[in-house]
């Protein structure tokens, strides 16, 4: 990896723990852990704004900043449950904008 200044990865930056053989998996699992919870979540405020739509119109639910939920559930995870103090991308990259 590229940790130079002035060089960032094409992917940008991440927490270098995400490559540790031990911390790595857990990472990744508490990461996908919180990326389903978030799309459930999204799922039922779909139902419920369906539910909620006048006759014939369709509701529309913006994922915007899913990415910054997915990393702070994670993230408060990874601490609480595991002892990792991991840094999110946005963390790692803070010179980039994520939605």
């Amino acid at each position: 990896m590229a940790e130079t200044c002035g060089e960032t990865p094409p992917n940008g930056f991440h927490d270098p723990q995400e490559e540790d053989p031990h911390l790595g998996p857990i990472i990744a699992r508490i990461l996908e852990e919180a990326a389903a919870q978030a799309e459930r979540e999204d799922e039922e405020r779909l139902a419920e704004a369906k539910h909620l739509a006048a006759p014939g119109q369709e509701p529309y639910c913006s994922r915007l900043g899913t990415c910054h939920r997915i990393w702070r559930v994670a993230k408060e995870r990874l601490r609480s449950e595991h002892g990792i103090e991991w840094l999110t991308p946005a963390e790692m990259n803070p010179h980039c904008v994520f939605d």
